[in-house]
């Protein structure tokens, strides 16, 4: 596999990359060790349009993880970071730690961890940050 993209199958701190024939797919290492199975590709050039149903489902349909919830996330050096519906976690060093956050802390978190900075009249329309 050649160009944007390439991977190289193997162990990649807490990521595994492996191929098989042409698809190649990923599995992230959980807490107890154990390996989870993650994204999956080929290296099949697409077009843009093949991507628009998909698209349309993240943003507006019901059941997708999108929909009707709060959610950031971020890559870190060593893992990443999520703020989902007011519960906080962070992962790095194969280790997850979570915790419920207030409203006041959940804007906080925002700005100081992911550098999203809100003006107080869009939090106003979401029911959960108002007020704070």
């Amino acid at each position: 596999m050649a160009g944007p993209g390439a991977a190289a199958a193997g162990v990649h701190g807490r990521v595994q990359v492996r191929r098989d024939g042409d698809v190649w797919w990923t599995a992230e290492k959980r807490g107890n060790g154990g390996w989870e199975r993650g994204w999956a590709w080929t290296p099949q050039p697409r077009e843009l349009a093949e991507f628009a149903a998909r698209s349309r489902f993240q943003q507006y349909d019901p059941a997708s993880d999108f929909v009707g919830r709060r959610l950031a996330a971020l890559a870190t050096p060593t893992g990443r970071i999520s703020l989902v519906n007011g519960v906080f976690a962070e992962l790095g060093g194969g280790l997850r730690t979570e915790r419920e956050v207030t409203a006041a802390e959940e804007w906080a978190l925002l700005a100081d961890r992911f550098g999203i900075v809100l003006d107080r009249s869009w939090a106003e329309r979401v029911p959960q940050l108002a007020g704070c």
